[in-house]
């Protein structure tokens, strides 16, 4: 590439992030679909789907309170609320499709969400499908009320909407229960990353993680190095160099690292956590997030201790990010979760299963409803990709949460490399809790408290074998 191609491409970019958080006018909107079908050939994508031609015109989703979109929009919306707005507008005006929606409210914990979930599908109906957490709809999946999505012909999985890692590693003898896209906003922030005090680093000698993350040598040794080698304390005396939100999603950890809370070989789940793999990630991790330097807490804590100045990483969703960092006066970089060494490939970025961007339809619909549901969700999924994405993440995630263009650029690493299992979204036997329990406590006895839960995980996965059709 040639310096003046460089520094254009360079400066567009520091434009980008000078009026990224400028208020712009509203505009009526153009004819996007025609002027697409004009410059490409091709014609508009919904425009090829038989969604006028069905008899059904409505469709019933049950979700929480923020994916709900109001009959009429306020003056004072956020933009990502009016995309949501215009996606049910279109689907009504363009296809003649109605789209409304019923309240399901989390419970204080997962199981009592989940038991919530369960009570709400089985005396409802008339629900079309389910937008909630990926770990909840699990739940009703190895409870059979979960309809195979490989079976809904009208559903196109393949397409570049659906999060294919998750349709990959859920898929198991044919049968995939739920399925996650943009069709909730909350898919852009359920990714566990990590930030790090720049100003910080840069006092303590450091030098520039970023170049660190991209030379590929951002590793858990290389974090145990900084975190050992440099003093990081708080006002009160206490060491304090990583802000560790124990709330969400520690075993994260586990998965950058290359670590797998389960496989699928030949049709079965294995899950084998007490490997010598597996234990020798857990050890490595450990090392890096000392507990004695390490300040466990729920989100609050650990934003606070982070955007307090008291500690030079912070770890948490990008979710949480965007709620916290762009607010405070703290001059921060994102980087994902460190790599177990140099030889691993890719950086890895788990997804975090307990926010609600997942769908699943309702084993009680079926025959031509079932296939018009699929087909309703297709065309959802894709306004998603077309009106929230450009919003949410291309504007809101990569260019206010990200406060550079490095970190813009690493966000998109850490999104393409989003990361499933069928045991992290199903915590068989309590399995992935129990990897997150020993990261935030440490290794001690593992191998025996690990043998005392290994015939609930061959419980739950003896469920799914008779859901699949695999062999126990």
């Amino acid at each position: 590439m040639s310096k003046k191609l460089i520094a254009c491409v360079l400066a567009i970019v520091t434009l980008l992030f000078a009026f990224a958080g400028c208020k712009q006018t509203e505009e009526e909107p153009t004819d996007t679909e025609a002027i697409r079908e004009e410059q490409t050939g091709e014609e508009y994508y919904l425009d090829t789907l038989p969604l006028a031609d069905s008899a059904y015109k409505d469709v019933k989703i049950c979700t929480i309170d923020s994916n709900i979109v109001l009959e009429e929009m306020p003056d004072d919306a956020d933009s990502v609320d009016q995309k949501k707005y215009q996606r049910d507008e279109k689907l009504a005006a363009d296809y003649g499709i109605v789209v409304s929606y019923s309240e399901i409210v989390n419970g204080q914990d997962a199981d009592e969400a989940r038991e919530m979930l369960q009570m709400a599908l089985l005396n409802t109906d008339n629900v079309d499908m389910f937008i909630q957490q990926p770990d909840n709809l699990m739940q009703l999946a190895i409870n059979g009320v979960a309809a195979n999505l490989h079976t809904v012909n009208s559903l196109s999985l393949e397409n570049e909407w659906w999060c294919q890692s998750l349709n990959d590693n859920l898929t198991i003898n044919n049968a995939l229960y739920i399925t996650a896209g943009p069709v909730a906003e909350w898919y852009y922030g359920a990714v566990l990353a990590m930030a790090y005090n720049k100003r910080m680093a840069n006092d303590l000698g450091i030098g520039d993680l970023y170049t660190t993350v991209t030379s590929g040598n951002w590793t858990l040794e290389e974090m145990q190095k900084i975190c050992t080698d440099n003093v990081i304390q708080n006002a009160e005396g206490q060491d304090c160099a990583i802000a560790f939100s124990s709330g969400v999603g520690p075993y994260g950890l586990f998965a950058s690292a290359g670590g797998r809370f389960a496989t699928i070989e030949e049709g079965q789940i294995v899950v084998d956590l007490a490997s010598d793999e597996n234990v020798q990630i857990l050890e490595k991790i450990l090392a890096a997030f000392d507990p004695a330097k390490t300040i466990y807490g729920n989100i609050t804590v650990s934003s606070e201790s982070f955007t307090g100045g008291d500690s030079l990483f912070y770890f948490t969703t990008v979710g949480y990010m965007e709620n916290f960092l762009p607010s405070s006066p703290i001059d921060y970089g994102i980087i994902p979760c460190p790599k177990y060494d140099t030889q691993q490939e890719e950086y890895i970025s788990c997804s975090w299963p307990s926010s609600s961007f997942a769908v699943a339809i309702p084993s009680y619909v079926g025959g031509d409803r079932l296939e018009w549901v699929g087909l309703f969700l297709e065309a959802y999924c894709f306004l998603g990709y077309e009106l929230i994405k450009p919003e949410k993440y291309d504007a809101l995630v990569k260019y206010q949460v990200a406060q550079d263009a490095t970190s813009s650029e690493l966000l998109d690493i850490i999104f393409d490399n989003m990361y499933f299992d069928i045991n992290l979204v199903s915590n068989l036997g309590g399995s992935r809790t129990f990897i997150g329990t020993t990261i935030t406590q440490g290794m001690g006895g593992y191998v025996g408290r690990y043998a005392g839960i290994v015939g609930l995980i061959q419980a739950d996965i003896n469920k799914f074998a008779s859901l699949t059709g695999a062999q126990e």
